[in-house]
């Protein structure tokens, strides 16, 4: 019986109600539509990063500032921050043992560099240092075009398709396998060159400039360019009293001066002086690139959506009481990985927003049509109705209208996306590209989006019911047939 009055009552009142029931449907149309622009560009975004150069998840030294797989996320000008390295091998391995049954594992070096070409021209670019067959079959997206993944040269480059073309602009040709670069790199005072030999070309999944011009190298490159050589690490700390010259007296360092001559005899010599500049061995020594020095190890879930064990690792990380961090692929990533994430809480809140409003937009309006229906509700109350059964009919007749319309919303938006699917959005934009991981942006939408919405849509058909209602219940029979009478 409530329900025949409530579809009865919303079959005369269609005409009356016809602009409420159009605010909700475009109002969850809208909510669909820009959550799914949203999932669908993130999704994008994580198939280019997490599939081909960050992994589900990392490992890595936990700094003040915050590094990403391209460095310092606040570089400072004029001066190149290297990376935290892990500490030695041994103390990390085990920590990765832990979820090796759920999670492969894969450590990089990451530096970054200047190009140095033939025609004085300087390009700056960032740098993996990887093991180049365990890195493609970790990142199985990445298609190797040219060459060979083990090289007879250990110092070896591989470069994408993307800056291949653009350094072929750059020479006057186009780089051949085996065509030597010198990369160069000042770090920690000093400037670090190494000569590294064209060993393959290869292809990202996706459209993003900071990869495109990204460079793999073998692990001693990118060490070097990191300055983790034996020099570095064997300097000797100076005395205490040597150590701040400048904050003491200079006229001190003169109080005791007096003439030296030093012997005829100890004097060098021309073929002396060619020896010693032959003779490179204490260089060579100094310059050798330490092994076993990373900056991250990434992992990647051996069963896709199983990430239930980067808890666990974060969970033996603490335990261990290391300055070691886990980190999502997200904050592996940084830059537009971050950006996308801010830029889709900022749009799900807008959207929230104009949910919210157009709640109470709608929840107003159904208010006043029950003021209008005082009598009718009045009557109700008079023949004997009582206070449930008028919240029913006035629930009823609020939630059909709302998920009705909410149900043509979400077809319609549905529709327009499975149009939009098949042919693509073009991003024309190269910034908008890079940010969303494609130049060609093809929304979709899952059962589960889907469902989300139609359980908003009920839960806006819940709140809309409050004030009606209210308003119904507060109508006295008496008062409602004085007006009836009145008319």
């Amino acid at each position: 019986m409530v329900f025949r009055l409530a579809v009865r009552n919303l079959g005369l009142n269609m005409v009356s109600r016809l602009p409420q029931a159009l605010m909700v449907a475009l109002t969850v149309a809208l909510l669909f539509v820009g959550n799914s622009l949203l999932e669908s560009s993130r999704q994008g975004l994580s198939a280019t990063y997490r599939l081909a150069f960050t992994g589900d998840a990392s490992l890595s030294a936990r700094a003040e500032d915050n590094f990403t797989l391209f460095g310092s996320d606040l570089p400072l000008i004029g001066e190149y921050v290297v990376t935290p390295a892990l500490p030695d091998e041994a103390t990390w391995k085990p920590l990765v043992a832990q979820v090796a049954d759920r999670a492969d594992a894969l450590p990089q070096v990451s530096a970054s560099g200047i190009l140095l070409l033939p025609n004085s021209k300087k390009v700056a670019v960032p740098v993996f240092g990887v093991v180049a067959r365990d890195y493609f079959r970790f990142f199985p997206s990445l298609t190797l075009e040219e060459g060979t993944l083990t090289p007879g040269n250990p110092r070896a480059l591989w470069i994408n398709r993307n800056a291949w073309n653009v350094l072929a602009e750059s020479l006057g040709h186009h780089p051949a396998l085996g065509e030597a670069f010198d990369l160069g790199m000042t770090v920690r005072g000093s400037f670090v060159i190494r000569t590294v030999h064209l060993a393959g070309i290869y292809r990202y999944p996706g459209t993003d400039p900071t990869l495109d011009r990204t460079l793999l190298v073998d692990p001693q490159t990118a060490r070097a360019l990191d300055g983790y050589t034996a020099g570095s690490s064997s300097l000797v700390a100076a005395i205490p009293q040597n150590r701040n010259l400048l904050d003491t007296d200079l006229d001190s360092l003169f109080n005791q001066t007096q003439d030296r001559i030093a012997p005829s005899a100890d004097g060098t010599t021309l073929q002396a002086t060619e020896q010693t500049l032959t003779d490179t061995a204490g260089r060579d020594a100094a310059n050798r690139t330490l092994d076993g020095v990373w900056n991250f190890v990434l992992l990647k879930a051996k069963h896709p959506g199983d990430l239930g064990w980067m808890a666990g690792l974060q969970r033996h990380v603490d335990q261990s009481k290391l300055d070691l961090q886990v980190r999502d692929w997200v904050g592996t990533a940084g830059g537009n990985a971050l950006v996308v994430s801010l830029l889709q809480v900022l749009f799900s809140v807008g959207l929230g927003l104009v949910a919210l409003v157009s709640a109470l937009i709608v929840m107003n309006s159904l208010a006043l049509s029950v003021v209008e229906r005082t009598q009718e509700i009045g009557t109700w109350r008079a023949l004997g109705a009582t206070r449930i059964r008028v919240a029913s009919v006035i629930a009823l007749e609020t939630g059909a209208l709302i998920v009705a319309a909410s149900l043509a919303g979400l077809a319609l938006a549905s529709l327009s996306l499975i149009l939009l699917s098949g042919r693509g959005i073009p991003l024309h934009n190269p910034f908008l590209a890079s940010l969303l991981g494609t130049d060609r942006l093809r929304p979709s939408f899952t059962p589960g989006l889907w469902a989300s919405h139609l359980l908003l849509s009920l839960g806006l058909a819940l709140a809309a019911c409050w004030l009606p209602i209210r308003r119904a219940l507060a109508i006295a029979p008496l008062k409602a047939m004085q007006s009836e009478t009145s008319s």
